[in-house]
């Protein structure tokens, strides 16, 4: 008797957090449309990138495909898809999808330029460590691509940053959106054609590749997300590797720079590939030890009644962000007729007179927010050597500062939320890139070889 009414009560459950799982018609459209409703309300750039008759005919097309009641997941592609066409790194969605499977393909992968490619699979018998997979489990690579594509952006019309994030979580989002046996075919391409291999999927991913670890290099001093390090064959250079911008830098900046200034320093390279941004005040404050002037920030927000599109927790944010952005900082602000709030900060250069080596900064798609803003700075104020590949962050500005939480009401989705755009540099034509290489590293190349071109390029430099 207590195993029927355990039973009962188990069904009971599984169908209840199945039906919780699953939206109506009426509520899965009212989901979306509240999304876009606050996207139009409260974000800064909507459509810097996408035309507003572009982005109503985008959400018209995904709201067209509700035809019926819908699973959550469903309904958070969707949302994320609406989310990714502002072209904005900085505005996602999240507790949307769900995985399909816990099983993972034991390889890294990597997507450039619309392709897909893995390194090392364990099934394959080719000499090379890097071959082009044409479909997975009968599905073509570019569906797999275009679909992925779709959830995520960068900053503006490069998709660098995309493309670097699914290659960081390609089982993720392949797991989400698809539903894949343990032994799964996969087709790739070899020199004598097409070839089947059956790769079996794992529990954990284990990856045999460490990125970004420099090789022949001494760590003078480091910190949490941060190194400073000595290159044995280039006595004069020093790799500043920094991963995130945070608060406790501080310190490490003023004892890295004495140092640098100490040992005649002539070359310093700022590697921020992988560097997703962090605190932007200390962003500033590596630049300000860099930069010979004074340099500044120019920011804006929309004058909108956002509260009704906020959580409670979005609430509490948005009121800390105004009190740290609104009160708190000095700086200009004024408004103009069109519902905009201007905001000016600027940041006082720390003496570089006696410290002026030649920089070189290496980026890659990950590198956006306060990232890109350093490689941006750099590049426009020291004329900075940029190598590796194009950022993901845009030259001229990006979207955050302050990020409150949007909660769509019947599905519970969580909408990031920024809410201001900085200007990096007003006057300059904003054209949607990254900001540009000098020097282009192929991201198909393996660690190593990535690492012998720019130990290459710096011994040239100080040559």
């Amino acid at each position: 008797m207590k195993k029927i009414i355990f039973s009962a009560i188990l069904f009971a459950t599984i169908a209840t957090q199945s039906f919780a799982q699953r939206l109506s018609k009426e509520q899965a459209k009212a989901d979306l449309q509240f999304c876009y409703d606050a996207l139009k309300v409260a974000h800064p750039s909507l459509y810097r990138y996408t035309k507003e008759e572009e982005y109503n005919t985008i959400y018209k097309f995904l709201d067209a495909r509700i035809q019926d009641s819908m699973a959550k997941e469903d309904l958070g592609e969707l949302v994320n898809t609406l989310v990714s066409t502002a072209r904005c790194a900085h505005t996602s969605a999240s507790n949307a999808m769900k995985a399909k499977s816990n099983q993972f393909f034991n390889f890294p992968v990597v997507i450039y330029n619309h392709k897909l490619y893995a390194r090392s699979i364990k099934e394959n018998s080719l000499d090379t460590n890097l071959v082009r997979i044409i479909s997975i489990n009968k599905i073509p690579a570019i569906e797999i691509i275009d679909r992925m594509m779709m959830l995520k952006t960068g900053d503006g019309f490069n998709q660098n940053f995309a493309e670097a994030f699914m290659s960081q979580n390609f089982n993720t989002f392949y797991n989400v959106l698809y539903s894949t046996p343990d032994a799964c075919p996969i087709v790739i391409a070899t020199d004598k054609g097409n070839k089947e291999l059956t790769v079996e999927r794992v529990k954990k991913y284990s990856s045999k590749y460490k990125d970004y670890e420099w090789d022949g290099a001494n760590t003078v001093d480091t910190m949490s997300g941060i190194r400073l390090l000595r290159l044995k064959n280039i006595p004069d250079t020093r790799v500043l590797r920094v991963k995130s911008f945070k608060r406790v830098n501080t310190t490490f900046y003023k004892n890295a720079f004495a140092a640098m200034k100490r040992d005649s320093v002539k070359q310093l390279v700022i590697d921020l590939r992988g560097n997703t941004g962090g605190n932007i005040d200390h962003a500033f404050y590596l630049l300000t030890n860099l930069i010979n002037k004074d340099i500044y920030m120019y920011t804006e927000r929309r004058k909108a009644k956002v509260a009704p599109y906020l959580s409670w927790k979005g609430k509490a944010e948005w009121i800390l962000g105004k009190i740290l952005y609104d009160v708190y900082p000095k700086g200009q602000r004024w408004s103009d007729d069109n519902g905009l709030k201007y905001y000016r900060y600027s940041y006082k250069t720390i003496d570089t007179a006696h410290f002026n080596p030649h920089i070189v900064v290496i980026t890659d798609g990950m590198t956006i927010s306060s990232g890109s803003l350093v490689a941006a700075y750099l590049k426009y104020y020291n004329n900075a050597e940029v190598i590796g590949s194009e950022s993901g962050g845009t030259y001229t500005g990006n979207n955050g500062r302050s990020f409150p939480e949007v909660l769509l009401p019947n599905s519970k989705i969580n909408v990031r939320l920024p809410l201001f755009y900085i200007n990096y540099f007003p006057g300059v034509p904003n054209y949607g890139r990254g900001v540009a290489v000098d020097a282009l590293i192929n991201p198909l190349l393996d660690r190593k070889s990535q690492e012998q071109i720019i130990h290459n390029q710096l011994l040239n430099n100080v040559e």
